[in-house]
């Protein structure tokens, strides 16, 4: 998908209620404490805790998070690979924005978002178009898929952006993800799949470069009572099986109670619905 539809599907999102701080932290640099620090200041500064999200993915910034400031944050989530968390909250009081908020794809009106003390939003485009693509999966709410284009097509456009859609391997690797899916390779046009197909060749998108972590936007809503199920089941094999950490905003309550986490935002405060650690 193209920057310029990413940020068409972002502008359709009402912002909401303000969150002012959105932090988090994932695996693999050692940086929990810088993190940390930055947490306490912002809260000696006056900062309402109950506007600063944190998500931890690694049992180790877990435990730092714990030891610092585990009682003064209002919302904070242990998620290390094999969990499944669940925002939810009425419509229009900005999921949807906290969403792309975490994926850097939204810019805060106040706050940073910090991956290992990494401010994303102080990078280019194009460094936190790379970052992304190879650290976190997206599902937006409406597919955004190209209607025109094959499925095979629309799960190589991740790579198009690297020129790499003519390499074997990768034309494999796409072909192999929409065999795991069960989405149809022969039709000519996406736009002739169902919705339930075409919600599939989504999520074949957005493993497309095996990410740590997938974000989905109500990937059930519009989906009948069946392929919502097996979207459910799917999710919660990616997260459990896998090992992925995985987000979702949803009002599904199916979904939801496969969800081992939960995060409420209302009138623009966090609330963490089960606070203790997900166990792998």
């Amino acid at each position: 998908m193209s920057r310029a539809a990413e940020a068409a599907a972002v502008q359709r999102q009402a912002l909401g209620p303000d969150v002012s701080v959105w932090v988090s932290a994932s695996a693999g640099t050692g940086k929990t404490k810088v993190l940390t620090d930055r947490l306490l200041a912002l809260m000696l500064d006056g900062t309402d805790p109950a506007r600063i999200l944190c998500l931890t993915f690694t049992r180790a910034a877990a435990a730092e998070m714990a030891n610092r400031v585990n009682d003064r944050l209002a919302a904070w989530a242990t998620l290390p690979p094999g969990a499944l968390l669940a925002v939810t909250g009425p419509s229009g009081s900005g999921k949807s924005t906290l969403l792309y908020a975490i994926a850097g794809l939204l810019r805060p009106q106040r706050g940073n978002i910090l991956w290992d003390a990494r401010n994303i939003l102080a990078e280019t485009e194009s460094a936190r178009d790379r970052w992304r693509r190879h650290s976190i999966g997206i599902v937006f709410q409406d597919f955004h898929l190209l209607p025109e284009l094959t499925p095979l097509q629309n799960v190589l456009l991740p790579a198009s952006f690297e020129r790499l859609t003519t390499d074997r391997a990768i034309r494999a690797r796409a072909g192999s993800l929409l065999e795991r899916f069960a989405v149809p390779q022969g039709r000519r046009t996406t736009a002739t799949l169902s919705r339930g197909e075409q919600q599939r060749v989504a999520l074949a998108r957005a493993l497309f470069y095996d990410p740590p972590v997938l974000l989905a936007d109500e990937p059930t809503a519009s989906l009948d009572a069946v392929a919502g199920l097996a979207v459910t089941r799917t999710l919660a094999e990616l997260s459990t099986d896998e090992g992925r950490s995985v987000i979702v905003v949803t009002h599904d309550a199916v979904l939801i109670s496969h969800c081992s986490t939960r995060i409420a935002l209302e009138h623009g405060r966090l609330r963490l619905g089960q606070r203790e650690e997900v166990s792998a």
